[in-house]
Order: structure tokens, then C-alpha cells, then sequence
């Protein structure tokens, strides 16, 4: 009291872009196509927890190749807290940048691993290499058919397991055509770039289709078409046959005729 008067003093506090804090999954990691969120925590300079809103906080998210970025949601809860959320679509490392007034809160920018969705067939790809050529491959050599498994907005996907339960399956097989009687066994790999490859080693000769799908659904470069021609002569495999093996009169021509196979028994190509 002071001259008769009573004078009251109002402590105002305000939000510090050093003391603010953010937690949530959002800020660490986030599924491409899958809202991520995370929760803004404002602080006075003491650390404090502030109990209202008002205060005007920006969030930006960017790739680390800084080639996409979008401006991440960040509503006020009025209460201190404020929700922040934002669906990214490219995966990859990104940064998170959180601020106050243009100056960043703590920890900001945030590291956030942005993985690829499942599996999707519409986006994957399949390509084949075969022998003799696109289109035609020799009997008995191995056929290859690569597939690059990518998620519905187009990113890369490590390559799922064939032949077991799970979100999301992968699976090759052979179909004869036109009549022939073509069975296989398809085997697979994971190579180091994460490619899923199939390869399959044909021993009849006909044609034949390789139908790739990702969860039961054929891709879109499928199916791959190929015609399996014979391989080399294998003497081994050849035989004669005709009324000259069996005799002839001199003086008259006695004829007969060469079979030439591969070393799978099929009809091989003149030599």
C-alpha cells in the first residue's frame, strides 16, 4: 500500500520456443499414405507447463533430398497443448521442423523415418530376362523374372517372403499355352537391391506365360509371354530310324533317317 493506494502486480508469462517440448510417434516415424501425429507441449521460460493457447505454432516437413515438403496441421487444443498431424507419401529420411515465431522449439527440426505403405499390385513391376532373346528362352537354361515391389504412392518395398501368411503375398507361376504340356518348379530370391527374382529352368519345349500377383492381384505387366525352343543336339539323345537299317540290294538306294534331339528328349532344330 502505497499513498493510501493498493497496487496489484499481474505476472504474465509467455511461451518459449527453447522450453517447448513435442512428443507423439509423429516426430520420429510415419507410414507414407498414414496420418502421423504428434502433440506440442508449451513451456514458459521456467519450463513451466503454460495452461492456455493462443500461441501461434508452424510445422514443416521436408525430405532430406528436399525434393517434396508439405505444411503439417497443427491445432490448438487452448489448454497448453496443441495437435500437430500430416500424412506424408514419399518415404524416406525427413525433417520435421516445429517453430515459434520463426524460431525453432526445442529439438526442432525432428528426425523422422518415413516408411513405404504395403505392397500394392497396381504399383509393382515385373520384367523377365530369358536366353535366347525377349520372348524366347532355351530349354533348360534358367529363366529370371524380377519384380520390383513398390507401395501405392510408388515407393520401393523390401521384397515379402513368398509362400507364407501375411499382409501381403508375392507368387510366380508358369501356365502352358496352345496345348503344351509345360511343369516347372518356380523358385525365389531376394537380391541385395530388394528386388524379388523368380527363376524357373523349362525342360519341354511350347510356350508358355508367367503370371506374377501381389496379393492375388495380377500385375499390370503380367503376363510375361515367352516360347521355349530346343537346345543343343546331344548326340547322346539322337537315334536313326528307316528300311535302309534294316537292309538293301546293290545297286538300289537304301534310305534312312537321323532324329536329332537335346539332352531333354525334344525335337531338336536342324543342324
Amino acid at each position: 500500500v502505497e499513498c493510501g493506494r493498493r497496487h496489484l502486480v499481474a505476472l504474465l508469462r509467455g511461451t518459449s520456443a527453447a522450453e517447448t517440448t513435442v512428443t507423439g510417434g509423429g516426430a520420429e516415424t510415419a507410414t507414407a499414405g498414414k496420418r502421423a501425429k504428434f502433440s506440442i507441449e508449451a513451456r514458459d521460460t521456467q519450463g513451466d507447463k503454460m495452461d492456455a493457447g493462443g500461441d501461434r505454432f508452424d510445422a514443416l516437413l521436408f525430405t532430406d533430398d528436399g525434393d517434396c515438403h508439405l505444411n503439417v496441421e497443427v491445432d490448438d487444443n487452448m489448454d497448453g497443448s496443441y495437435s500437430g498431424s500430416y500424412t506424408a507419401t514419399k518415404a524416406g529420411a525427413a525433417m520435421l521442423w516445429v517453430t515459434l515465431g520463426a524460431v525453432p522449439i526445442h529439438g526442432s527440426p525432428f528426425r523422422v523415418a518415413v516408411h513405404p505403405a504395403a505392397v500394392s499390385s497396381k504399383a509393382s513391376e515385373a520384367s523377365a530376362l530369358f536366353s535366347s532373346g525377349s520372348g524366347c528362352h532355351e530349354v533348360g537354361e534358367v529363366a529370371s523374372v524380377w519384380v520390383r515391389c513398390r507401395d501405392i504412392h510408388g515407393n520401393a518395398t523390401a521384397a515379402p517372403k513368398t509362400g507364407e501368411a501375411g499382409e501381403v503375398s508375392v507368387s510366380a507361376r508358369i501356365e502352358p499355352k496352345e496345348g503344351a504340356k509345360i511343369t516347372v518348379k518356380v523358385t525365389s530370391e531376394v537380391e541385395k537391391d530388394g528386388r524379388l527374382r523368380f527363376f524357373f529352368s523349362p525342360d519341354v519345349v511350347g510356350s508358355l506365360e508367367v503370371r506374377v500377383t501381389v496379393g492375388g492381384v495380377e500385375l499390370a505387366t503380367s503376363p510375361i509371354e515367352a516360347s521355349v525352343v530346343p537346345g543343343a543336339v546331344d548326340p547322346s539323345k539322337c537315334f536313326a530310324e528307316g528300311p535302309g537299317l534294316e537292309g538293301a540290294k546293290c545297286g538300289d538306294g537304301a534310305s534312312f533317317d537321323v532324329v536329332l534331339r537335346d539332352r531333354f528328349g525334344n525335337p531338336a532344330l536342324d543342324v
